[in-house]
């Protein structure tokens, strides 16, 4: 999807600032914390609303949404609006972030009468890259542990139905 950023003052939602690529946003809470460096994962927890509507809430998901951290070049040629403001943040902080909905190729169910898509995020975790594949790694066992016990009651069900 291509982002799109504010194309002047009478775009922009009041009381917001400009992410190094254009894109408005507001932070609620700075603790003053390390900021995500290149190559760092940052997990974060998000509300996606329509103006005061909540239409999706990573809270119901079972593992946190997250974003590298690449070199500012790297994501130039179409950057995320997420990724470029929680590269501003710490753990702890807060901010919302504003996507014109007029810059979508299509608008959003939902988003029919709006001017924006809203995105709150809090900052839950960041990590280096090890720490990051040593942790899929584990889940990774993880999931294939279930799906062996799920295989092998499979096979006792199966033998039961047989007899």
């Amino acid at each position: 999807m291509t982002w799109s950023c504010s194309s002047g003052d009478g775009d922009r939602s009041s009381g917001t600032e400009l992410s190094a690529n254009g894109f408005q946003y507001v932070i609620h809470t700075n603790v003053g914390g390390p900021r995500p460096e290149v190559s760092d994962i940052v997990y974060f927890s998000a509300h996606i609303r329509n103006a005061d509507s909540v239409v999706f809430s990573t809270n119901n998901q079972e593992s946190l949404p997250y974003t590298p951290i690449l070199e500012p070049a790297a994501s130039a040629k179409d950057p995320s609006p997420v990724e470029d403001v929680v590269r501003m943040m710490s753990v702890g902080d807060s901010a919302t972030v504003y996507l014109r909905i007029d810059t979508f190729p299509n608008r959003p169910p939902g988003f029919e009468n709006e001017k924006y898509m809203i995105y709150d995020l809090v900052v839950q975790k960041i990590v280096g890259q090890n720490s990051f594949q040593e942790e899929q790694a584990a889940m990774e066992a993880e999931r294939q542990e279930r799906m062996a016990e799920v295989r092998e009651r499979y096979a006792t069900v199966e033998a039961d139905l047989k007899n």
